[in-house]
Order: C-alpha cells, then structure tokens, then sequence
C-alpha cells in the first residue's frame, strides 16, 4: 500500500466520522495534518518523522476532549466516580466513535514513517490464518521465555484467583468500558497484577508475537487488558455458561487467549461458532493452547467445567500511536478505553478511595 493509499483512507475514515461529530475543528486539522503530509509514488517511500510537525498538536486536543454531547450516557460523566451499580449505558458508542480516528490516525503515522517488519515463514502463517479466518489456534510457543512468563501469570494465579466478580472490581481505570452484566459466580479471579506480570507479558509479546501482531494493526500496538480468571462447574443458581456472544470492544481489537495444562471439552473449553448460524467451527483444546482472535467478529462461548478449574490469561491488543508497547491492567470486566487518546493508565477512584491518582 502507497502513502497516497494511506492518504486516501486516512481521509475517507475520518470525513466519514467529522460528519457525525460535535468537535468537528479538532478531527479537521487531524484530517488536514495529513493531507499536508508529502506524497510519494510507489510503496518503498516513507515520510520522515520531521513532517509529522503539527500531528502531536492535534492528537493533545483530541485526548482532552469529553465524551460527544450527544453520546453522553447518563448524569456521571466517563471517569468519575462511580457508585457500584451505576453504569455509563453508551460507553460503547463513546468508544466506538473515538476510535475509528484513532486506529486511522495509528496506522498513518506507523505505515508512512517506516516499512513493516520482516516476518518468518511461521509468523506468516499464523497472520495469514488470522487474517483470512480472524481467529488462530496453537499451542503456546515453546521458547523458554514464553514458558517462563506464562508460567509466573498461571502460578499467581492458582495463588491468589479466588475473588469473587464484584461491581467494584469490574473497571479499576478512568477512560475505560466495562460489562454492566451480572458477574458469573462460578469464576474466580486475580483482581489486579504487580508490575513484574505486567513486564512478564510485554516481554511475552515482544518476544513471540510482536512483528505478526503489527502486521495485523499495521501499526504500532498495546495491550489494554489483561484479565486472570479460573472457570468452574455451575454449583448454584448464579452459576452459568458463557453463552454465544461478540464482545462489544473497538474495531480491530485483537484478544489472546493462553490456557493452562491439558483442556478438554470437559473444562469447558473456548468454542469458535459460525456468525451466522451458530455452527461449531472450532474447539480450543490440546496441551497449553492458545488463541488469537478478533472477538468484536468471531462468536465464541464456553460451557462450564464439569469438573476442576480451567485457568484462563486472556490479554486484549489494540493500536497504538507509538512504540512504547503499553501494557494496562484494566479489571476483570473492563474492555477498553473510551478515548484512546487519552490516557490508558490512571486509576479510577471509588467514592470509598481517597482520590491519589
């Protein structure tokens, strides 16, 4: 694809959301800085970081900006405190609507700047089956580092994963979506990961997935969440199944799912269904799997263990505009965040909680 193809789709996306949009100047002058950027012939040409002078500008506008007016969902404005039980209903559209800028404005900056990496034979074929299927099986690479930093996430936790899902537990950060659904009672997990997990998966993720995944984004990319849970067999009535379902992250969200130990279809393992008839296409068993997935397009569900425990790391990705490969903890029910321009990282303060962020 050519600078002038990014162009092209960089300008379609963003006319596309400017007319739906109450902050209109802002999302313009984006749309302008790239339209100033030079344009070049053929694919092998990239634009120098000095002509992205004016981009930064821009894209601190966008991050101070508050939810669009008319998508406001409800008297608590995204990122206050929150009372449990009360819910932002539109945080979806909120997130919808800031992303589809700023997954184009990532990939412009990434795509026109400098060339893709090389991938090996083996990363390729998982891209090409992820792109063509939207969603990969494997078993987890057998590299020490992988072995080594899954290991510590899987031993925290059988360690510790025995909360109960709570409302307060749902979203521990400011800016972020969240499940407004009843918690499953027969899952338990880690409310929240030190700093050397948060380490032990950038380091996973820059040593065994990086170059397919920035294939995949054509951009930079982060990780947005990371949830640590255990499913078990329905034993009471707020027992349930993971019934058929999309997630209702942003588009090109991509999820990655690791398991722990030999999974059957006994320890209700992930099913991957037809989006349309609901047919069974695929069932994530064998020894250590994992998964690759865009969740907002594949259908999955899971049904409960018959017995024992299924531990499950599940980690979501989406586009960055940098290389800084974030790495957030988000909440056991949190999706991601709602103006990705802003910041990923600051904590959400309960009423309970004095407000250090």
């Amino acid at each position: 694809m050519t600078a002038n193809d990014i162009l092209e789709q960089l300008t379609l996306c963003l006319h596309g959301i400017i007319q739906k949009s109450d902050v209109q100047p802002e999302l313009e002058a984006l749309l302008n800085k790239a339209n100033q950027l030079p344009q070049f012939p053929g694919p092998d040409a990239f634009v120098c970081p000095t002509d992205l002078v004016g981009f930064n500008d821009v894209i601190n506008k966008i991050s101070q900006l508050p939810p669009p007016p008319e998508l406001k969902g409800g008297p608590l404005a995204v990122g206050d405190d929150r009372k449990s039980g009360e819910c932002q209903e539109r945080d979806w559209f909120d997130q919808i609507y800031y992303n589809g800028a700023y997954i184009i404005t990532a990939r412009i900056i990434y795509r026109i700047t400098k060339p893709l990496p090389e991938l090996s034979a083996a990363e390729q074929t998982i891209l090409d089956t992820l792109q063509r299927k939207q969603y990969y099986i494997g078993e987890t690479p057998h590299t020490d580092i992988a072995n080594k930093k899954l290991s510590s996430l899987f031993k925290t936790l059988s360690e510790e994963g025995k909360r109960e899902w709570t409302d307060k537990a749902s979203t521990i950060r400011q800016n972020y979506t969240f499940n407004h659904g009843d918690p499953l009672t027969n899952q338990t997990f880690v409310e929240s990961l030190d700093d050397h997990h948060l380490s032990d998966v950038r380091d996973l993720f820059d040593s065994c997935f990086d170059k397919i995944l920035t294939h995949y984004f054509r951009s930079h990319y982060g990780i947005c969440n990371i949830r640590t849970y255990q499913f078990t067999p329905i034993t009471k009535k707020t027992d349930s199944n993971i019934h058929i379902h999309c997630d209702g992250l942003a588009k090109d969200s991509i999820k990655s799912m690791f398991f722990d130990g030999l999974i059957t279809e006994d320890l209700g393992c992930l099913r991957i269904l037809n989006y349309n008839n609901h047919v069974l296409l695929d069932s994530i068993t064998g020894l250590n799997p994992f998964l690759l997935f865009n969740p907002t397009i594949t259908k999955h569900e899971a049904f409960a263990p018959t017995a024992g425990r299924r531990s499950t790391i599940e980690i979501t990705m989406m586009p960055t505009l940098t290389n800084e490969l974030p790495v957030v903890d988000g909440g056991c029910k949190a999706g991601g965040p709602i103006n990705p321009f802003k910041s990923w990282s600051k904590k959400l303060v309960w009423p309970s909680v004095s407000p250090t962020i």
